[in-house]
């Protein structure tokens, strides 16, 4: 326990964090200070903020620098250029997923919802008491499964769940029964309602770069333009570390590693990881399989290119989403998408372009332009 008043504290946790980026890239603290005030100053991140996106590093050039923005700044362009009316689409998952499949979209087949009070199956059947959820656990759901929170963010509360009999083993190894499930579920909480989902698997080649079954996806930003052209602007694959049922970076919390990937081609460039101090840094290889990482060719991704394009058109008027698209063997599938995407933990691989690709800088200039004619309306 720190015997220094709380400013204190922070400002030798600063120090420290600083003197450990500046030595991981090889420049006097001096010099990394003068980029963090610049950054504080003009694009208004703060120290801790600058670290965590990776924006201290010396070979990001000032033109880079000055397309970055806060994720406060990102959420007011956001809500000019999609409308308010038409965000449950987007944040809740058990609306989401309906929706989706209505329209044709393949996303992980959702099986249950559950809620306080009731829920249902997705034959609509209604499911209200703990015996009926206990029976659907144990009867109707198959061995292996999902549940996720309806409105989660950073993959928290992400459970997946093999049945061993009349046990359910966790992916963190703790074992409970279908009763204790149903009773975390139900209880008031943060997430108050939780989606039941079929597992879907990796597809082999990036299980083979991870060492991990989880599910890994690729975030792709969309802006849909006036003449209805769908623009992909920048996309980056997140893998997950092999012990990881999710592929967020959380912040560096997880310890996954995220890839830029070449939009012309599928390919990722470099890949990017949380240092020990939640800094941003690179990464050549995996740090469980070690394969490299650069040149590894995503699978399907011609196939979800032109997905998110037809999503995006199908999401109108939203005009600017961050879709989270999965790789299977069998192709593309949408696990979520967000109408306030985040560059929060990602901005130096969203920034990273390869000469001649669009920035994200150029995205935000298309957004104040188009947020500058009003706020986009629901039935536009």
């Amino acid at each position: 326990m720190s015997l220094l008043p709380p400013r204190l504290s922070q400002l030798a946790a600063a120090l420290a964090d600083v003197r450990q980026q500046a030595a991981e890239y090889g420049i006097a603290p001096s010099a990394l200070w003068r980029r963090a005030l610049w950054l504080r100053r003009h694009r208004g991140f703060g120290l801790q903020l600058a670290l965590r996106e990776g924006l201290l590093d010396p070979r990001l050039p000032r033109h880079v620098l000055e397309s970055t923005i806060p994720q406060h700044r990102l959420r007011e362009l956001q809500r000019r250029v999609n409308p308010r009316g038409r965000e449950a689409l987007t944040e809740d998952k058990a609306l989401f997923y309906s929706y989706c499949e209505a329209l044709g979209l393949p996303v992980p087949k959702w099986l249950a919802v559950i809620g306080p009070v009731a829920g249902h199956d997705r034959d609509g059947q209604p499911l209200v008491g703990r015996d009926e959820w206990v029976a659907f656990i144990e009867q109707k759901l198959p061995e292996r499964f999902i549940v996720k929170p309806a409105f989660g963010y950073y993959g928290q509360g992400v459970r997946a769940i093999d049945k061993q009999g009349a046990v359910l083993q966790q992916h963190d190894g703790r074992q409970l029964s279908a009763v204790q499930l149903v009773d975390e579920l139900r209880t008031p909480g943060t997430f108050r309602k939780h989606v039941f989902q079929q597992r879907v698997w990796p597809h082999p080649e990036v299980a083979q770069l991870s060492g991990s079954a989880a599910l890994q996806t690729s975030r792709m930003v969309t802006l849909v333009r006036d003449g209805g052209e769908v623009h992909v602007n920048h996309a980056s694959l997140k893998l997950a570390r092999a012990r990881n049922v999710i592929d967020n970076l959380h912040g560096g919390r997880t310890g996954n590693i995220a890839a830029r990937i070449d939009l012309a081609t599928g390919r990722l460039a470099e890949g990017w990881r949380f240092n020990g101090r939640s800094a941003l840094v690179r990464a050549d290889t995996h740090p469980d399989s070690g394969r490299p990482l650069r040149g590894f060719q995503v699978p399907h991704w011609f196939e979800a290119m032109a997905l998110v394009r037809r999503a995006a058109l199908l999401f109108l008027p939203s005009r600017c989403l961050g879709w989270d698209i999965g790789f299977t063997a069998d192709g593309p599938v949408i696990v979520e998408t967000n109408m306030y995407w985040d560059p929060t933990n990602l901005t130096a691989i969203d920034l990273s372009a390869a000469p001649g690709e669009a920035s994200i800088g150029d995205l935000l200039r298309e957004l104040r332009e188009i947020g500058a004619r009003g706020p986009v309306r629901a039935g536009a």
